[in-house]
């Protein structure tokens, strides 16, 4: 008796492991659910041994520069020997991934693209419309040869029997100011894309936020608003009109005394309805003056909109 309910418990505990959510620990390299001695030693048999990969590399990236190297190790040995002079966090993050599962078991052809974009001194890499296994353990590690970028994606979960849609993303923070290539690596192996970005830490776009779609019914007026403060401009659009499944990208450019603001619906996957967004965006090393202030809207591939067109003054 005292066997069988042993053995009950024990199924009872494998259940509830194997169906929660399994707990990522900042510097556990090697998998052991512990951050100590044995993740530095992981980490230097990777680097410097051709070790085992570490499973998941936002867990052994502790030092948070996109890559697991022997700066990882260094941070892990800090943590172990002085305690209290370093705080563990988990490593690049590729956050808002998403998707619509596709029904089938057989992987489809890829008809996803590339988007880049860069916010103050970080990439962010849009690979939109991918297409791959539902149970997706979405990981890009990145390289840098030069002024080249190679970002290479790759799946760290297990398999499981459907094929998804997603829009996912990826970032490199903190690259020095200069004109780079980036070339994005699919889980495939097949070139997704390749593009030209320029970085300038002390000009341009440096955030945006968007609302999501609202309810503001039939309403025809566009609110905008521009504040300014030391060198830094931001642009308040309230009534931003696009189709409901949107996706939005926020970029810009001056030229001259103009500055242009482009809203892009970046997504391909459009829904059977058009709806209202509030889009905030932040733009730094613009300089007192008068300028022209324009918006520009794409809700459709080739299809652009100017929306809004003003005489602004930017006062120190």
């Amino acid at each position: 008796m005292k066997y069988t309910v042993f053995c009950l418990i024990v199924f009872l505990l494998l259940c509830t492991v194997s169906t929660s959510e399994a707990v990522i620990i900042p510097g556990d390299a090697n998998q052991d659910n512990l951050a100590n001695i044995g993740d530095a030693v992981f980490i230097i048999n990777y680097v410097f041994r051709h070790g085992p990969e570490p499973v998941n590399q936002s867990a052994a990236d502790v030092n948070n520069d996109c890559g697991v190297n022997i700066g990882d190790a260094v941070v892990m040995i800090n943590y172990v020997f002085k305690p209290g002079t370093v705080i563990l966090v988990l490593g690049c993050q590729h956050l808002d991934i998403s998707g619509n599962c596709i029904e089938g078991s057989e992987q489809k052809n890829d008809s996803g693209y590339m988007i880049l974009e860069v916010l103050g001194n970080d990439l962010h890499i849009h690979h939109m419309n991918a297409n791959y296994q539902c149970c997706l353990g979405y990981y890009v590690d990145y390289a840098i040869e030069g002024m080249n970028i190679i970002a290479r994606e790759s799946d760290t979960a297990e398999e499981c029997d459907c094929i998804c849609r997603f829009d996912l993303e990826s970032t490199f923070y903190d690259l020095a100011d200069g004109d780079y290539l980036v070339t994005l690596i699919g889980i495939n192996g097949d070139t997704v894309g390749v593009g030209g970005i320029t970085v300038n830490a002390d000009f341009g776009l440096v955030d945006y936020q968007h609302s999501g779609c609202l309810d503001k019914g039939a309403s025809s007026s566009v609110g905008i608003e521009y504040l300014y403060s030391g060198d830094t401009l931001t642009l308040h659009h309230d009534d931003a009109y696009f189709n409901c499944g949107a996706r939005l990208m926020v970029s810009f450019e001056q030229a001259g005394d103009t500055l242009r603001f482009y809203e892009v619906n970046i997504s391909d996957l459009y829904a059977l309805c058009m709806c209202y967004f509030e889009v905030t965006v932040s733009v730094i090393g613009i300089s007192p003056g008068t300028f022209v202030a324009e918006i520009y809207a794409q809700d459709m591939p080739g299809t652009i909109i100017l929306s809004d067109r003003r005489v602004i003054e930017l006062e120190p």
